[in-house]
Order: C-alpha cells, then structure tokens, then sequence
C-alpha cells in the first residue's frame, strides 16, 4: 500500500476537518450508534457530530491520533482516537484554555429530545464496563490507554487499514508509557482480529439485547451480525 502513509498526529484537533468523512462514516456504520435517530446526511446533524469530533480531540486526556493517510488524493483514509487516564484520581482542571475543555455528555450532541434520550443510552451502554471492572486493579497498572474510535472510509476498506493503524496505536501507547491498552469492542470482526492478532484478552462480555437501551432500534441485519460487545485489554 504504497499510497498509504500510517502517521500520528499528535494535535489532530487542528486538522479535525479533514477527518470529518470518516467520522461520519463512523456514525453511520458502528453496531451501536446505528440505532441513534436521524440521517447524517441533514446538515444539522453533521454540524452536531462535527462539534463532537472537535471537543473530543480537544478534551485534555486524549491521546495523539493515528491516521491513514492517502498521500495521492491528499486525504484521510481513516483514523483511531483514543484517551489515556492513571490511577490516581484526577483534579478537574481550572484552565478555562479551550485544549482542557472536559468532554460533554453524548446527549448535549443531540438534535433532538429524542436523540438525546438515545446518545444518553449509548453513553449508559459504554459506561457499564467501567463501572463493572477496575481495570488498574486487575493489571496492577497506573496509566492505561483506552481505544475509542476506529473508523475506516468504505472506499479503503479491505485493505488492513485499521489493523495497521492498531498497530501504530500500540506504540503510541508505549511512547505515553501506558502499561496496558484497552477497547470496548462492538463489532464481531474488530473482536476477532484484536484477540487473534494483537493477543488482547476479553475481560468482560456484555450482550446488547440485556444491557443497552436502545436495543430494540437497532436494525435487524445488524443485531444479528453483531449481538454483544467484549472489554478488550492488552498489556504492554
């Protein structure tokens, strides 16, 4: 893939524009938030998820973006946002500097009552696995990287792309001096390739049907293809 350049960016929110198509993308296709209401394509709701890519990248804990570049159409073929956070509790910052803006609530991105009720679901959905396991306890770690978002554009899917922006996260969390990485996986695929080909471990199972809300809006094909989600972790 000669055209393909894997790169970080360590200050992705001054380029967050450029990946806006393989956000949207994201949105449009993560088992999970195909059961949020609303097409992408009103321009309302991508000025909303445009805000939430922004403040996401902006938010203090995150941690510098892989992305893959297409170096001969000058464009983002897709990309992996991640966070990092310690052991010990941190202090909410009294910087009013918007790079330690804190991270809002899913449902303040909302165009709706509606879609606020379902974002505040998914919000409830990814929290479960924190709540349930303490992490830092069960590695005896203290700083650990935690994979977000992957998303890939389909006009450069089936090309390896997110296994190799992975493997640049990896090392990204190695430079950040984490001691262990960890994903909440929803798609069977994504699950698959972390623990065949990265030597994750599933730590926890959570099936959608008994532990998310908005179960019951989710499309048929995709409940089928993928049911549950796994706490994915890996130590370094």
């Amino acid at each position: 893939m000669e055209d393909i350049e894997i790169q970080v960016w360590p200050n992705a929110a001054l380029r967050y524009d450029e990946m806006l198509e393989g956000w949207y993308n994201f949105w449009r296709n993560e088992p999970l938030n195909a059961s949020i209401v609303g097409e992408l394509t009103d321009e309302q709701n991508k000025l909303v998820l445009a805000d939430m890519l922004r403040d996401t990248l902006l938010e203090k804990d995150t941690a510098p973006s892989v992305i893959a570049w297409d170096k001969v159409n000058k464009q983002v073929a897709g990309f992996v946002i991640a966070n990092q956070s310690t052991s010990e509790k941190l202090e909410p910052t009294t910087n009013n500097n918007e790079l330690n803006t804190p991270m809002k609530p899913f449902s303040h991105y909302a165009t709706s009552p509606k879609q606020s009720e379902q974002m505040a679901g998914l919000e409830s959905f990814l929290g479960l696995a924190a709540s349930k396991v303490d992490l830092f306890k069960l590695y005896n770690a203290n700083k650990m990287l935690y994979i977000m978002i992957t998303s890939v554009r389909p006009q450069y899917t089936r090309r390896g792309l997110a296994n190799l922006m992975t493997g640049k996260m990896l090392d990204v969390a190695r430079d950040c001096r984490c001691s262990i990485v960890t994903a909440v996986s929803t798609s069977t695929y994504t699950q698959r390739n972390k623990i065949n080909r990265f030597q994750f471990e599933k730590v926890l199972e959570m099936d959608f049907e008994n532990n998310y809300l908005n179960f019951s809006s989710m499309p048929e094909a995709v409940r089928k293809a993928h049911d549950k989600a796994y706490l994915l972790v890996k130590r370094l």
